[in-house]
């Protein structure tokens, strides 16, 4: 034997797990190395878990061919009480669209610099926004000394 398929079951949470091994000898207290499994392990312990070899193989290609040949057997890679369980693309996709659009809505409540009062960094106030309430008078002055500036320079 070069290594051997088994199944580890969390009985407490009562997932699966379908794995390969590369042993000469098989190893009970060997339960995989997925992380959710390993997470699930400290969480619980030992004891939750229970192991046993599915079929022992004589190459390391019979042991990769019998690992797939299990995985889609049981259905582990599209069965969610398999630790194996793959999220598919369309799932992850949606997923990420929906942080995105998620992250953008916090930034979109962000006020815009131009949004900002040049004095004070605050948000102008509704009526000043909307146009029905005159700008302060000293940002019109700084604006007036930096034309009067540029008009200056012109000439010279």
């Amino acid at each position: 034997m070069i290594g051997y398929i088994f199944l580890t079951e969390n009985i407490a949470k009562d997932k699966k797990f379908i794995g390969k091994y590369a042993s000469v000898k098989y190893d009970a207290k060997y339960i995989g190395d997925d992380i959710e499994l390993l997470k699930d392990l400290q969480q619980g312990g030992p004891g939750v878990f229970r192991t046993r070899m599915l079929r022992a193989c004589e190459t390391l290609r019979e042991l990769e061919q019998t690992y797939e040949k299990y995985l889609d057997e049981y259905n582990a890679r599209t069965d969610g009480s398999y630790y194996n369980y793959v999220v598919d693309e369309l799932e992850k996709r949606e997923k990420s669209k929906d942080e995105s659009k998620k992250a953008k809505e916090k930034v979109d409540d962000v006020p815009k610099k131009d949004d900002m009062s040049k004095e004070t960094g605050e948000k102008p106030s509704e009526e000043r926004a909307e146009g029905k309430a005159p700008a302060n008078k000293s940002v019109k002055k700084t604006t007036a000394k930096k034309s009067v500036k540029k008009e200056e320079k012109k000439d010279e």
